[in-house]
């Protein structure tokens, strides 16, 4: 996945599952537009997270989006509620997990087989709040980052600026 300085989202590579968000599940060799805000609601991309067979992008207007495993073979908007309506700055996505964080800063962790994009799911209780939050320095731009912890299980997942 990359997302264009003009906010529009492209895939490529293996498409089993849906997780290109193509609508299909065939493998792409060059990159191929999913969308931009015609597909997002009137919103571009500001970042996407790959995991193993989902993917999960969040916009400039907070909204988190995901599709793959989780029965969605085109970007679904996730239902809000399960983040307390509270807009989504932060995500990561694993093998059989995803991570977010809302522009709040509450950190929010959630998946496990056999759903592997678990917001996709009906409405059920909302996920639970990962462990800790961590601030850091980047190496790379010396600007404050933040590492989300899931559990002891997992490795920290870097998420990015604030």
């Amino acid at each position: 996945m990359a997302v264009g300085v003009n906010g529009a989202l492209w895939a490529w590579g293996a498409g089993y599952s849906g997780m290109l968000g193509l609508g299909d599940a065939w493998d792409r060799r060059v990159p191929t537009l999913v969308g931009a805000e015609e597909v997002f609601l009137g919103s571009k991309v500001r970042v996407a997270a790959c995991g193993n067979d989902h993917t999960l992008a969040v916009t400039e207007a907070g909204e988190l989006w995901a599709w793959g495993r989780g029965a969605h073979m085109v970007p679904t908007r996730v239902d809000p509620q399960h983040f307390a309506y509270a807009p989504i700055s932060a995500v990561a996505a694993g093998f059989q997990h995803s991570a977010a964080v809302t522009a709040g800063g509450a950190p929010y962790g959630g998946g496990g087989a056999p759903a592997r994009a678990p917001w996709l799911a009906p409405p059920r209780p909302a996920p639970t709040p990962a462990v800790s939050l961590t601030p850091c320095q980047s190496r790379a731009t010396g600007e404050e980052e933040y590492i989300l912890t899931i559990n002891e299980c997992i490795s920290p997942l870097l998420l990015g600026q604030r």
